[in-house]
């Protein structure tokens, strides 16, 4: 498609919806005169210019990947409650009008437009007078350096920043540390009272979020991700009633959790590759709301956490610790409820699973469904006493151990659907070729054997070849 061609000044005054998806080689100028336009989406669209001047009824503009947009006159521009404005390389705008038309936007999302950006540093209040604002996100805007220091709106719900590389403060509510980047969101903890949802992407110079979270009381989510100097969390967490999901990833230089530990009512702890984290949270145990735990590849945590894991856990993934063998003598048995157990590697003396030293064997809880182990690598067998109780077990998955031999004597679960074997290269030979062993493997309707798929038509086929 070439050249827009206009058709005259009435051509769209009907048109509710205009929508211009991958048109690259499209120029000119997008019709300005859309009277009853509620929704406007430009996407990829290199070539042409946006200037949308009439558009009293405008609830929703999307601009992504545009040459040059103007922004009009904000009686005319209506008041959209949804904002999108991404790679526009050329953004034009009066300050008052363009701030009139985002008075009652609640989404707003921004990326890589410099300079829209720079928009905050010039008005006092900032985005504190977007008083609907209850969304935004910000993305690869190299120019942003600061936020107002009057913060944001209060009704703010979710916070999104990612790849800002010259961001130095989010909120100026307190004594800044100076650096490059950002070294700190906040000092006194004033984050939006109304916050639900906090993501930090790839701030790699952020070395605090706040000292203590005094009124977030509505906090449901906290995201760290790639935050490569952060080195604590804030006091407070624990106050925060409505918090439900914390997730950190490749944080390596945070060591502890706050004292205090975690709110009750937390429901999912993630954590990922916080390489000299010491420990768990104080007072695991107590977290009886929590039902899915996640911890890999931190493997400075030395010590199971004193009480044990809570007993309600549903999900539960080890990869990479060193805390097993006190964990098993703890008994996961007692996670009565759990349903999902993925333990990967961190027990190099590992012969047989699942084992004690009391008497041979640790029990695993009846209500598992999902079990996967990997990364032994001196794994011989599996446990026929350990695995007999698991009469709901559904998938089971072995991957990376090259010294294991063979299925349990006893054979596995009858419950078992799904049996995928990879990277066990002993294992697997038996499993193609050993009668044995596909005796044992003859009932379960999928088997997965390096990838490959053996119907259990063709186990059946295999064994009668045998006799």
């Amino acid at each position: 498609m070439g050249n827009w061609i206009p058709l005259g000044g009435d051509g769209f005054a009907s048109l509710h919806e205009l929508s211009i998806i991958r048109c690259p080689q499209l120029v000119g100028q997008l019709p300005n005169h859309l009277p009853k336009a509620t929704k406007v989406v430009i996407h990829g669209c290199g070539k042409l210019e946006v200037s949308v001047l009439n558009c009293p009824r405008l609830r929703m503009i999307v601009i992504e990947g545009c040459k040059r947009m103007e922004w009009g006159s904000p009686v005319d521009f209506g008041l959209p409650n949804s904002i999108i404005l991404s790679k526009i390389s050329d953004f034009s705008f009066v300050t008052t009008k363009l701030m009139r038309g985002l008075s009652k936007v609640e989404y707003l999302k921004i990326v890589g437009c410099q300079e829209l950006t720079k928009l905050w540093e010039k008005i006092p209040l900032g985005l504190q007078r977007l008083t609907f604002l209850r969304e935004l996100y910000i993305e690869d805007c190299s120019t942003v350096v600061s936020f107002p220091l009057s913060g944001f709106a209060s009704m703010l719900k979710v916070i999104r920043i990612r790849n800002c590389s010259r961001l130095k403060s989010l909120l100026l509510g307190g004594m800044m540390l100076t650096s490059k980047e950002l070294v700190r969101l906040s000092s006194r903890g004033n984050l939006p009272t109304a916050l639900k949802h906090l993501e930090i992407h790839s701030c790699p110079m952020l070395e605090s979020i706040a000292e203590w979270l005094h009124h977030n009381t509505t906090l449901e989510c906290m995201k760290i991700l790639n935050c490569y100097s952060l080195k604590f969390l804030p006091q407070g967490l624990r106050r925060l009633c409505q918090l439900r999901q914390i997730q950190i990833y490749r944080c390596p230089n945070i060591s502890y959790f706050p004292e205090e530990g975690l709110p009750a009512d937390l429901r999912v702890l993630r954590l990922y590759n916080c390489k000299k984290l010491m420990a768990l949270p104080n007072c695991m145990n107590s977290l009886t709301s929590l039902r899915e735990l996640e911890i890999r590849c931190c493997p400075e945590i030395q010590s199971f956490s004193e009480g044990g894991l809570p007993t309600n856990l549903k999900t539960l993934v080890l990869e990479d610790l060193k805390i097993y063998k006190p964990m098993f003598e703890w008994g996961l048995q007692r996670l009565t409820s759990l349903v999902k157990l993925s333990i990967h590697g961190g027990y190099p003396d590992l012969v047989s699973f699942p084992v004690d030293k009391k008497n041979g064997t640790m029990m695993l809880p009846a209500s598992l469904s999902i079990l996967s182990i990997a990364h032994f690598p001196n794994l011989e067998h599996l446990s026929s006493k350990g695995l007999e109780s698991l009469t709901s077990l559904n998938q089971l998955k072995i991957s990376s151990c090259p010294k294991i031999i063979s299925l349990p004597k006893e054979g596995l679960p009858p419950s078992l659907l799904q049996l995928d074997i990879n990277s066990c290269p002993l294992l697997s030979e038996r499993c193609r070729r050993d009668r044995q062993e596909l005796s044992k493997i003859a009932h379960i309707p999928c088997v997965v054997v390096d990838n490959r798929f053996i119907h259990d038509l063709e186990l059946k086929l295999c064994i009668s070849d045998f006799f």
